[in-house]
């Protein structure tokens, strides 16, 4: 499983460019992401294996079994039945994935702050399997919302999180709105200037919390 992952990973985010050091390393940890979220919700069981593709503009990610919860709850966020509950453990230790329900959440923010089609997670039947399949191109072209307004969808997407996780780090925030550390830890003082939201600690031993 280790040297599946380590072999396959390097080659999923060759080619990915782009201006910006941190935004890239936005999108290859999304790439990382689904890429865990496969190997830790299949079912290894079930018919067929673990299905990788990549072509110029596009990956598409299949493992066997079926969604244990519903794609819209796991698009949410913070609630999850992964299949395999040792695995996150394996991939949390050398800091692979972001947690439990937070994996799905951070790859749609990192597609939509690209600009990027939506990703696409697919059910599919005899056999079961699902697939998910990241476009690496730009969706139909539309209007990019203020600053102010993006600003405060983050916002909410972060009380929303810390809503239901107690508390979270600055790396794990930032994974989840899909951005880079410094633009998340300004809309992070944001929150506690509004009294929304408080910290503890200090540097990469920072927590937030909802404000009690």
């Amino acid at each position: 499983m280790y040297e599946f992952f380590f072999s396959v990973y390097p080659e999923l985010i060759r080619g990915i460019e782009l201006d910006d050091p941190e935004e890239r390393g936005a999108v290859c940890g999304a790439v990382r992401e689904a890429l865990a979220n496969a190997l830790i919700n299949a079912d290894y069981l079930g018919r067929g294996g673990i299905s990788v593709k990549k072509n110029a503009d596009e990956i598409v990610i299949e493992n066997p079994g079926s969604f244990r919860v519903d794609a819209e709850t796991a698009a949410s966020g913070g609630v999850s039945d992964p299949r395999n509950a040792a695995l996150i453990k394996l991939f949390g230790y050398i800091e692979v994935c972001g947690g439990v329900g937070r994996g799905i959440p951070s790859i749609y923010m990192t597609w939509k702050n690209q600009g990027w089609e939506i990703p696409e997670i697919t059910e599919l039947f005899d056999p079961e399997r699902i697939s998910v399949k990241l476009r690496l191109r730009k969706g139909k072209r539309r209007l990019r919302a203020p600053l102010a307004i993006r600003t405060l969808e983050r916002e909410k997407i972060i009380v929303e999180f810390l809503t239901r996780n107690p508390s979270a780090s600055l790396m794990e925030i930032s994974e989840v709105i899909g951005t880079p550390r410094k633009q998340t830890r300004e809309i992070l003082n944001g929150l506690i200037d509004k009294g929304i939201i408080s910290s503890s600690g200090s540097g990469r031993c920072a927590l937030y919390m909802l404000s009690r």
